[in-house]
């Protein structure tokens, strides 16, 4: 691995890293394991253009409702330290000089949501413009960063998902709430519980660093400001995973495979869970020439998309879409 030195417009320098093929794919398959093609090649040229080094843990890509095609978002994440470093490059930094300013407010002290009763935390950073020093302040509200999550107020059930682990061949399950009913509390798995003044404050001074310096950590973010959008994040993906798994229950099915019969006169096909909107796609645009062929095929594979369905809902509207253009289309032919 190559380092390259590029000038900044401040008169410091920023290293720039450049990556074996072999390198870019260990990258690829562990710590930008969840990136797409296309966000690969733009979290490597972050990287690579900022001097931060993946394998150093100086950055990393997270990316943000997965499994939604419209909502999916990376985000590029250093940890504080790699802020500084490409800040004390720049030429026209000094860092804070005294400790961070956090506001407490002891009537705002909750047990679950606020142990330490956090209102913010503000940092002053400095910055040189025509050889005078002047200050960059940068804030960060608690109740804006702190990642506060919703809980299930009755607890959860683990409830098997049909398939099983490769190495043990034991079910997989996963995490459903028992009930609708909410409590709001800190996340704690992380540091928030422990050092929440610290956090707050991590997430201040970058937020200065952003203001004084947008050029420079523009799409640019630390864990910490991202703890709280993670939490919702999950969230969300639990709250999916709980309403499938009750269109699932009221189906009545579960499993990894559907059995639909494309042509009474071949064997039926067994359908991956991953291949079955293509499948059908190719069904109703290559093989069905005539509104009777279709409208027959939906209603002798009622049960099999009833599930298809449950599983995957936005699919199954899709397809269901794609069948009605193709019934109207056939008609205005005379098919």
């Amino acid at each position: 691995m190559n380092a390259l030195v590029k000038a900044t417009p401040q008169g410091g320098q920023v290293a720039t890293l450049d990556f074996t093929a072999p390198q870019l794919a260990l990258i690829r398959k562990t710590i930008a394991a969840d990136c797409d093609e296309q966000e690969f090649d733009l979290f490597m040229e972050v990287a690579r253009f900022r001097g931060l080094n993946p394998f150093a843990n100086q950055v990393s890509p997270i990316v943000f409702s997965k499994g939604d095609k419209e909502k999916r978002k990376m985000v590029i994440v250093t940890r504080i330290d790699g802020a500084r470093a490409i800040a004390q490059r720049l030429g026209d930094y000094r860092p804070m000089e005294g400790a961070p300013l956090i506001e407490i407010d002891e009537a705002l002290k909750d047990p679950l949501c606020n142990p330490a009763g956090i209102v913010r935390a503000e940092v002053k950073l400095w910055k040189r413009s025509a050889g005078d020093w002047f200050p960059v302040i940068g804030e960060a509200y608690w109740e804006e960063f702190a990642p506060i999550k919703e809980e299930c107020a009755e607890g959860y059930d683990w409830v098997e998902t049909g398939e099983t682990w490769a190495d043990s061949g034991k079910p997989k399950k996963k995490k459903v709430p028992k009930s609708d009913k909410k409590v709001r509390q800190l996340d704690t798995t992380g540091n928030w519980g422990r050092m929440p003044r610290l956090m707050i404050a991590k997430c201040a001074e970058m937020q200065a660093l952003r203001r004084g310096w947008p050029e420079d950590y523009s799409g640019l973010y630390v864990d910490e400001e991202l703890d709280q959008a993670k939490v919702i994040d999950v969230a969300s993906e639990i709250v999916a995973d709980y309403e499938e798994a009750e269109r699932l229950k009221r189906i009545g099915v579960s499993g990894k495979t559907l059995m639909f019969v494309f042509d009474p006169a071949k064997p039926i096909e067994n359908v991956e869970r991953g291949r079955i909107a293509d499948r059908l796609f190719e069904f109703l645009r290559d093989e069905a020439q005539t509104v009777e062929q279709i409208t027959a095929f939906l209603e002798r594979n009622k049960v099999p998309l009833q599930t298809f369905w449950g599983w995957d809902r936005a699919e199954a509207l899709e397809v269901k879409k794609f069948a009605d253009q193709r019934i109207a289309t056939l008609k205005e032919h005379g098919q």
